[in-house]
């Protein structure tokens, strides 16, 4: 019998998969590394989305460091939106805890399309993301910034 380690309990993956738990696989590495004097796009400093081609200077070696290199304008425009959607759900977060304490946990399970807000000391699901924060502050996120959230893990809204 299989066995998994979930914060430091062992339990049988059969039991898992019984509850509708799923195995994560590792995703594949969609790294873009432009050849000489190829065309990426990036998102600057003040967010916006530029290109240039590569040439091997310390910028692109920077940018490369920073997942900032992409194939596409779109795939920018793309990460930049996610970024910002980001960290306007962070902040409203912070905002909204107050001196409460980061006792739950909002996940996003992808095969029912649902948030699940639990206590954080409970096992955790099979989720793309999981948030810290107080049981208020993240039950208004989820009711009022569900498109940000959404685009932040990259899932349409027709895939909800």
């Amino acid at each position: 019998m299989k066995m998994i380690t979930i914060d430091g309990v062992q339990i049988p993956e059969s039991k898992l998969t019984e509850l509708g738990y799923t195995k994560q696989e590792a995703p594949k590495s969609k790294v873009f590394v432009p050849r000489s004097g190829e065309k990426y796009y990036f998102m600057d400093s003040n967010g916006s989305v530029d290109g240039c081609e590569w040439d091997n200077h310390q910028f692109d070696h920077n940018n490369q460091e920073q997942g900032n290199v992409f194939r596409t304008m779109d795939d920018a425009v793309t990460k930049s939106r996610r970024t910002y959607a980001t960290v306007r759900v962070l902040n409203k977060l912070r905002e909204l805890e107050g001196d409460s304490d980061r006792d739950f946990c909002l996940s996003y399970c992808s095969n029912h399309s649902e948030f699940v807000i639990e206590q954080r000391h409970r096992t955790r699901t099979q989720c793309q993301v999981e948030w810290y924060s107080s049981h208020l502050a993240l039950l208004w996120v989820s009711e009022n910034m569900r498109k940000d959230v959404l685009l932040m893990l990259g899932v349409s809204e027709n895939e909800d």
